[in-house]
């Protein structure tokens, strides 16, 4: 449903303009699409995104990252392993080296996606949106931020090639100057005028996830 959402959304902002509806782009949201019982793939899973890639009609993929306890990029959506993992815990509280003993439950039991320079080649060819889970919300905000836009900058990525959706404006101050920046909210209501008219880097607003 999330990802039915995603597209009926890029669709409609298409047709708002004044460009023919042809020129909205169609992403897969966390690659196949987030709780959908008969995708193929896990969401955010390797296997899936390249699925996802290799779709004629797919102009890209949004995926979700989080950050773990040794400062590495894991693609992972929710705020706790279980259920989608075996396992207890967060994304935040492992090592990488623990996360990478992790799968997915499922039928392909996939492991979960570590984001590097080697791995990020993956997404090459398409528009990538990485959509940035913070982990400390109210504490040290700043300096996640911080971590996360050296953490970006590594992969050596084009930044023309990807956007970073962002939780709150605190990222989107630290990543503004060297990323294409989107600011996620949680409705409407909570954009600010300040924002609209007087940000020339704000690349967008994802809202309705």
């Amino acid at each position: 449903m999330r990802f039915v959402k995603t597209i009926f959304l890029l669709l409609l902002l298409g047709s708002c303009r004044k460009d023919p509806v042809s020129s909205a782009r169609v992403i897969g949201h966390a690659a196949t699409g987030l709780g959908v019982p008969n995708a193929i793939y896990h969401d955010n899973s390797e296997a899936g995104i390249a699925y996802t890639q290799q779709l004629p009609f797919c102009a890209g993929v949004e995926v979700d990252v989080r950050m773990d306890q040794s400062g590495n990029l894991w693609l992972f959506h929710d705020e706790t392993l279980n259920p989608e993992v075996a396992e207890s815990g967060c994304i935040e509280t492992h090592t990488s080296s623990t996360l990478a003993q992790f799968h997915y439950r499922g039928l392909h039991q996939e492991p979960l996606f570590a984001l590097t320079a080697a791995s990020a080649t993956l997404f090459q060819g398409k528009f990538t949106f990485f959509d940035i889970k913070a982990w400390n919300a109210c504490e040290n905000t700043v300096k996640e931020a911080v971590e996360f836009k050296n953490a970006l900058l590594a992969l050596g990525m084009d930044s023309a090639s990807f956007g970073v959706i962002v939780p709150h404006e605190t990222y989107f101050q630290a990543l503004k100057n060297t990323f294409n920046v989107y600011l996620s909210i949680q409705s409407i209501a909570d954009l600010s005028n300040d924002l609209l008219d007087n940000e020339p880097k704000n690349k967008g607003i994802v809202t309705g996830k």
